[in-house]
């Protein structure tokens, strides 16, 4: 395998010094950062086996930037830190923090004897801190190679995990994903932690010694078990639990302090009270010296510290439209909006009337809001959080505002018309007959509008310049969730009934006709459709078995399944490679279309109903 010669500048930054192993799967370098003075760096080498195909080779390497780019935010005392990635070439590099010290296994191979027990132990509690902070997320990252030579050993006798495992990527044999909870996977990472603490405990691998014999204390014996067993991951809540029982051996018979490194987020108005602090004690001091003063002045604090503090957590800015945002509507009664950069909550909407749908129009200017019950339609502006409403005939169950801006339709299901309101004046224009029970409505590339009658097995083809049913669509098998293709004039229909999908050619000059069908859903009753931004994935949730079904769309079947907490309610891709699965428990699953892995869950709300994007 060639070898970079010294002096060699990859990314015109990092000059090769030092060749520090090598290996078939790539070579580790010492090199230094031109771009600041004396940094050195450790650069890892990885060649891709030639077995693999160009597709696959795409996604592999497109699961390991993903890796790169996560481990990049992760900041933790005993984990290495990572730069960055690039691709020279045909080959990957990936640049890590270079620690100064020595692997405990080179350390061991210079001493006779093992450790101290103590010694031990106490580097087995970093190595559980580590590993909580990997795994204590929505999907746990596999750290995967937890072995002596692994482990830095530095001058402050404390230690570093490095390495990370990230050249499996390229492994013919590695199948799995890095972020996982899987349990065999999370077990194995218990087993190696078991065969290492063996190691360093008396400097012989476990499975070619009795350990019955072993002069170990027994009580480490029992956590050493328990971390080989097969099904370690359930016996053990999460590495928290084993640094507890490492504790208690450390100090039989006392109270145990647990002092973890984990540090929790500090709330952001403690800065700013300190720095009022600051700030008036100076100013206040000669008064609050008097003891009456005093007194008055905790009497004032006590009347005044609740109003403040809810003028601090209900402020009465309106929020003001600047990118692309989620709407969520939960609990019938309120609206949730959440910034898709940070996916955190911007502000919250909460109103008297109870809501089943939400639209908005093209803009994000109206937010529309439908429920079946009390026969009404709101126009609400976010903006000014001013409303309009509108009572209709019958019991709305689908919105939809229309392109352009100023038509919004209705799917009214007891009496089987769509209707068309003006959204400027808000006041009816026409009422289209449907099928029986319609329930989605969308609007394809080329402006036709489809809604899906699951009674009557037909899907309704509208005209809105005619405001015309122009054809008819007979499907058996209850057609309900719709998705229009973004980039072509294609309809997605998804049958509950039969658990099947259907591709419809849109347009207008065809017979719309079904180009395609999926029967693989990787599940049943589909609820909701999406796609990714570059159409390669047809996402699809199944409502009777709480899963996900991911199509290629390339390929024409079924890629993978995944499961989920709850039943799916509805899907939204957000960009550039977000999917929102809002599901009935109230949780949101966000998915990353690019490595197709749910990288956060967090609560949106009870009783969720419904989710939109405003772009």
């Amino acid at each position: 395998m060639d070898e970079l010669s010294l002096e060699t500048l990859l990314q015109n930054r990092y000059e090769i010094k030092k060749l520090i192993a090598s290996r078939p799967q790539g070579n580790t370098y010492l090199a230094k950062d031109k771009k600041i003075t004396d940094k050195n760096w450790i650069i890892k080498e990885l060649i891709p086996s030639i077995k693999f195909s160009p597709e696959e080779l795409k996604l592999r390497r497109e699961k390991l930037y993903y890796a790169i780019e996560s481990l990049q935010n992760y900041n933790h005392p005993n984990l290495a830190k990572i730069l960055e990635g690039f691709k020279e070439g045909q080959r990957e590099y990936i640049v890590m923090e270079n620690i100064e010290g020595i692997s405990l296994e080179k350390f061991y191979e210079m001493s006779a004897n093992p450790f101290p027990e103590e010694q031990v132990l106490k580097w087995a509690l970093e190595i559980c801190e580590a590993l909580y902070y990997l795994h204590d997320r929505p999907q746990a990252f596999i750290f995967d190679v937890l072995e002596p030579s692994h482990i830095i050993l530095q001058e402050d006798n404390n230690i570093k995990l490095v390495n990370f495992g990230l050249d499996r990527f390229f492994d013919p044999n590695f199948s799995f994903d890095v972020f996982t909870l899987d349990l065999q996977e999370l077990s194995k990472e218990y087993n190696k932690f078991g065969e290492t603490l063996y190691f360093l405990l008396t400097k012989k691998n476990i499975y070619q010694d009795n350990i019955e014999s072993s002069q170990i204390n027994p009580e480490l014996i029992k956590i050493i078990y328990k971390c080989l067993d097969k099904e370690a991951s359930l016996l053990w809540g999460n590495w928290l639990d084993i640094k507890k029982e490492i504790v208690n051996v450390l100090h039989p018979g006392k109270e145990p302090v647990y002092d973890f490194k984990i540090k929790t987020k500090t709330s952001p108005y403690l800065n700013y009270y300190e720095k009022l602090k600051i700030f008036f004690s100076p100013l206040f001091y000669s008064i609050l010296s008097q003891k009456a003063t005093f007194l008055l002045a905790e009497i004032l604090a006590l009347i005044l510290l609740p109003i403040l503090i809810y003028q601090i957590t209900h402020p009465k800015i309106i929020y003001i439209k600047k990118g692309p945002v989620i709407y969520i509507l939960y609990n019938h009664k309120e609206i949730d909006l959440f910034d898709l950069n940070y996916q955190n909550k911007i502000y919250h909407f909460a109103f008297e009337d109870s809501w089943d749908k939400i639209a908005a129009s093209l803009n994000g200017k109206y937010i529309l809001l439908s429920q079946k019950n009390n026969k009404q339609i709101k126009k609400f502006h976010p903006q000014d959080n001013t409303s309009q409403n509108l009572t209709v005939d019958l019991t709305p169950t689908s919105i939809l505002a229309a392109k352009g801006g100023k038509n919004l339709y209705i799917i009214q299901e007891k009496t089987n018309n769509l209707s068309q309101i003006n959204l400027i004046d808000f006041n009816f224009k026409n009422i289209i007959p449907l099928g029986k029970n319609p329930q989605e409505i969308v609007q394809s590339k080329n402006g036709l509008i489809f809604v899906s009658n699951y009674d009557s097995d037909s899907l309704s083809i509208i005209n809105p310049d005619a405001n015309l049913v122009i054809h008819t669509l007979m499907l058996e098998g209850g057609p309900k969730a719709l998705l229009a293709s973004k980039k072509t004039s294609k309809i997605f229909c998804a049958l509950k009934k039969w658990d099947k999908i259907l591709v419809i050619n849109s347009e207008r000059n065809s017979e719309f006709e079904i180009e395609e069908e999926f029967i693989d859903l990787g599940g049943r009753a589909p609820e909701s459709l999406a796609s990714d931004n570059q159409e390669e994935y047809l996402y699809v949730a199944n409502q009777n078995t709480h899963s996900l079904g991911i199509i290629d769309l390339k390929k024409g079947k079924l890629k993978t399944t995944l499961n989920l907490k709850s039943s799916p309610l509805k899907l939204v891709f957000a960009p550039p490679n977000n999917l929102w699965i809002l599901q009935t428990n109230g949780e949101i699953a966000l998915l990353n279309t690019l490595t197709n892995l749910i990288v956060k869950n967090f609560f949106a709300g009870k009783k969720p109903q419904d989710m939109i994007l405003v772009p």
